[in-house]
């Protein structure tokens, strides 16, 4: 029995170092046939807590990013991958994380927001601007119906565009997910007939 756990581990271990290889390589069908094989998922954490997902996120993976992707996940130290994507100063990663719904606001084990940590000025900028005013919307909602402005239609109006489009940018993640396992699929019969001649 005890074999068979140890072996169980070690097949775990070496997954967990594959995947980290197959995004350091941004090897999007290996980290496909590693979730596909079973031993690891997107829930999966490394000996330092992290996700897979803050691995892609740090290292501006947005392909595997979006395959990965987990809300609300949050590594060793408390980060987002929104934490990490910014202080990696990844522009687009940073963009599709707030697309699919991160909070910018959301503060780390230091207390430290992804604006905080950002690794450029451009990325910095981003995050307080254009999240700023998705979020703002939402902040103005709420004041405007308690003091029952005639504004805050339009402040409703733009916070659910908003929410629409992150919606929109799950969805398409989703069709992204689904035509690469059919991808996957389809490889893996053309591998088996090829093995078969």
């Amino acid at each position: 029995m005890n074999a068979q756990k140890t072996t169980d581990t070690d097949e775990k271990t070496r997954a967990i170092a594959e995947m980290k290889t197959a995004i350091t390589k941004n090897d999007i069908k290996r980290v496909g046939e590693l979730l596909i094989e079973g031993l690891v998922s997107v829930n999966t954490r490394d000996e330092n807590g992290d996700m897979f997902v803050h691995l892609a996120a740090g290292m501006g993976r947005t392909a595997i990013m979006e395959i990965l992707y987990t809300p609300n996940a949050r590594d060793g130290v408390d980060n987002t991958p929104l934490h990490r994507s910014a202080g990696g100063g990844h522009m687009a990663a940073s963009k599709l994380l707030v697309i699919l719904g991160e909070n910018p606001y959301a503060k780390n084990a230091e207390g430290r927001t992804p604006k905080a940590v950002a690794g450029n000025k451009w990325v910095r900028a981003f995050l307080a601007t254009e999240t700023g005013s998705y979020f703002h919307a939402a902040d103005m909602v709420t004041s405007n119906i308690l003091a029952g402005s005639a504004s805050a239609g339009s402040a409703v109006s733009a916070f659910f565009n908003r929410q629409t489009n992150a919606r929109i940018g799950v969805i398409v993640a989703a069709i992204r997910i689904n035509a690469f396992k059919t991808k996957m699929a389809r490889l893996d019969k053309a591998n088996k007939m090829r093995m078969r001649v």
